[in-house]
């Protein structure tokens, strides 16, 4: 049982770095063609490392990028309840069903559909990558916390048979 604990936190490390490591790689090839000549902005190369998403980016290598989809839940004044997964999207490059992801103004980044005209926001419940984060450290949180109870409940009683006044 220690064996598959050691090797789930080990899987969970060597993801971690390698994840940021990728998003790192894959900024510094994407920002450089496109951006040679820009003054470079801590600020904005920090909020596009942390900013929400749809999908999450693990790795790339050259051309390929390895993301994972995420579901979409929104609810749409003008059509109702919708579930779909974010590659439906196409990277933020497509719609699907009159929704899309806004490129730029108040709605950047996030789910709208056009309603007379005018970019709306959906009621939206999604699972976005700090979503699934913020799960995923919740459940290895509770792993760590359990697995420490037990231990504890096991050594107690072990202490206390030796122990007399």
């Amino acid at each position: 049982m220690k064996s598959i604990h050691r090797f789930l936190l080990i899987v969970f490390f060597i993801a971690s770095a390698v994840t940021a490591f990728a998003s790192d790689e894959h900024d510094k090839h994407a920002h450089h063609d496109t951006h040679k000549n820009e003054k470079f902005e801590p600020g904005n190369f920090i909020m596009d490392h942390i900013a929400d998403a749809y999908d999450w980016h693990v790795f790339s290598i050259g051309d390929f990028h390895a993301t994972v989809p995420l579901p979409v839940i929104v609810i749409s004044e003008q059509s109702g309840f919708h579930m779909f997964m974010s590659s439906k999207f196409h990277h933020g490059h497509s719609e699907y069903n009159g929704f899309y992801i806004a490129q730029e103004g108040e709605f950047r980044g996030k789910v709208v559909e056009k309603i007379g005209g005018k970019e709306v926001r959906p009621f939206d419940i999604s699972m976005t990558k700090n979503v699934i984060a913020m799960l995923i450290s919740m459940i290895f949180l509770m792993w760590i916390f359990i697995s420490v109870a037990k231990a504890y409940t096991v050594e107690k009683g072990k202490h206390l048979k030796g122990y007399n006044h």
